[in-house]
């Protein structure tokens, strides 16, 4: 991991990248984007972005700190997510769109809604991956899941997140599954749900964590 030698950067006035057609990126920094009230502070699709070995850093959006991803298949490998800030999802905000993560590191991505990642009819796989230091003022320190989204840990760790509900995660109306030895710990909550707020509507199961 680190920063890579390639830097695109928004020079925190603008957002740094956008993708209305395929695109693959690796060995890139993006960082310092930022786009205000809009979305998607270091990228904005709406297509397929596979990244490898890149780093999304210090991005500010309202939605999706880093990344907003909207109708599109975001395959992630080896990549770093840091630091992100926004209303709803300071990592990832994600809407009917599919996320495949493996050796996914994302730290210290703020948000009200979905620290780490806010996914709204989301399907998704974070497979060796670990969401740490995550901030969400209402729900969801590290995830905020809901309109029947469907996300499974695999091997991965949800750790030292914090909100006032769900410092690990907050589901609702969705669907959160955890297998290979996935973890949830040190997550802490101010009101209810230090590790996960399961809503009336959640489904949660865990096997073999």
């Amino acid at each position: 991991y680190g920063a890579a030698e390639t830097i695109l950067s928004g020079g925190n006035i603008k957002r740094t990248l956008y993708a209305s057609k395929p695109i693959t990126l690796s060995d890139i920094t993006l960082s310092s984007g930022d786009a205000d009230t809009g979305y998607g502070g270091n990228l904005y699709t709406t297509s397929t972005v596979t990244a490898t070995d890149t780093v999304f850093d210090s991005g500010v959006a309202a939605r999706g700190g880093n990344v907003y991803c909207s109708a599109c298949t975001l395959t992630l490998d080896g990549v770093e997510m840091l630091s992100g800030e926004a209303d709803y999802g300071g990592g990832i905000y994600a809407a009917t769109g599919t996320l495949t993560a493996t050796d996914l590191t994302m730290t210290d991505n703020n948000s009200d809604y979905g620290g780490g990642i806010y996914g709204n009819k989301l399907t998704g796989t974070l497979t060796d991956s670990v969401i740490s230091g995550g901030y969400a003022t209402q729900y969801g320190g590290a995830l905020y899941l809901l309109g029947s989204s469907s996300v499974t840990l695999s091997g991965s760790e949800l750790v030292d997140n914090s909100s006032s509900n769900g410092g690990g995660a907050y589901v609702s109306a969705a669907t959160l599954s955890m297998t290979d030895d996935s973890n949830i710990d040190g997550n802490i909550a101010s009101l209810l749900g230090g590790g996960i707020y399961l809503a009336s509507t959640a489904a949660f199961s865990c096997t073999g964590s």
